[in-house]
């Protein structure tokens, strides 16, 4: 099995997740950086959606703005955080 985004999004939120994608995690050589990526990762979905529910036009121009850089250019990365 692979670690892919999508199954690490589960583990990190505790949704049921297959024994064997846990085994993965723990055996890979890069585990605790991997865990540490996904648990980032996370956070700031969970900012961006907290975001999004408050002030729902900001985060529509934000779309567009990165949609607009995605077209011409690397888009920006933009922290929710003061980190």
């Amino acid at each position: 099995m692979t670690l892919d985004k999508l199954s690490l999004d589960e583990m990190v939120q505790g949704i049921e997740s297959v024994d064997e994608k846990w085994e993965d995690l723990l055996c890979h050589h890069n585990a605790e950086k991997i865990w540490a990526d996904a648990v980032k990762r996370r956070e700031s979905l969970n900012a961006f959606c907290s975001l999004a529910a408050r002030w729902p036009a900001i985060v529509h121009q934000y779309k567009k703005l990165k949609s607009f850089t995605k077209k011409s250019t690397n888009a920006p990365q933009i922290s929710l955080c003061g980190t």
